[in-house]
């Protein structure tokens, strides 16, 4: 549910989708694949951000040099933690338009509620943060962090993406596949999981499809199954014992 109020902060103003026309609900889910995709990169850079900015104030000598070694002591890597997790919640704050003595008690007295909203903004935690810095210790390098973020970014998306999609119902599978121009594909054998796969292949590849996207799929018309992979079976060769 976070991850569909997530997409509607963008825009509030929404009908449920029993009362959106197939065109309608093609481009309201289009909208929210943009958003979806603005929140990932923006949830990226903040995350980078983080790293850099809690580097700067316990890593870096007086060269202006980072020195990983530092991260070999704990009370360095707790403090790490709680000025990434801060910055974390700053930008959660800003993104969900949280002002003032609001964001100060995030941050220093509601921590629950301040874990929370950065894990509704970046699928962070300040115990994740805190296992992976433990775990890395002199070796969570700005190229560590970021492939974790990256890892983390994967999760994200997968969770906005069903969030995305979360309108699409069963009943929509013969208007959307009039909608994308796809009569190879039998909407009756279909769920809603293979109706927003159609869509988000659509969208994906600037809205053209052909019979050979879904070779795979049991929902491809039976005159059109040449284009399905054929399952190849081997007989295991039969090996004849030869006395010595």
């Amino acid at each position: 549910m976070i991850w569909r109020l997530l997409l509607l902060l963008f825009d509030p103003s929404h009908k449920r989708s029993s009362e959106m026309t197939i065109e309608e609900l093609v481009d309201s889910i289009n909208v929210n694949r943009k958003r979806r995709d603005l929140i990932l990169e923006r949830s990226g850079v903040s995350y980078q951000e983080a790293w850099i900015k809690a580097a700067k104030k316990l890593l870096y000598d007086k060269d202006g040099n980072p020195d990983l070694d530092r991260l070999d002591d704990p009370l360095v890597q707790q403090q790490m933690v709680e000025i990434m997790h801060e910055h974390m919640i700053d930008e959660a704050a800003e993104f969900f338009n949280l002002k003032g003595k609001d964001v100060d008690r995030l941050k220093e007295g509601d921590l629950m509620k301040g874990d929370m909203l950065a894990n509704a903004y970046a699928d962070v935690t300040q115990a994740k943060l805190s296992e992976i810095v433990t775990a890395a210790g002199s070796d969570y390098t700005l190229d560590v962090h970021t492939a974790q973020g990256n890892e983390l970014k994967k999760a994200m998306k997968q969770r906005l993406t069903e969030a995305v999609y979360a309108p699409v119902k069963r009943i929509h599978a013969r208007g959307v596949l009039e909608h994308v121009e796809a009569p190879y594909l039998a909407h009756h054998a279909m769920t809603e999981t293979d109706v927003a796969e159609v869509l988000e292949r659509w969208f994906g590849q600037n809205k053209r499809l052909a019979p050979k996207d879904f070779k795979n799929k049991a929902y491809l018309r039976a005159e059109f199954r040449p284009y399905r992979q054929q399952e190849r079976t081997e007989k295991p060769k039969k090996v004849q014992y030869k006395p010595k």
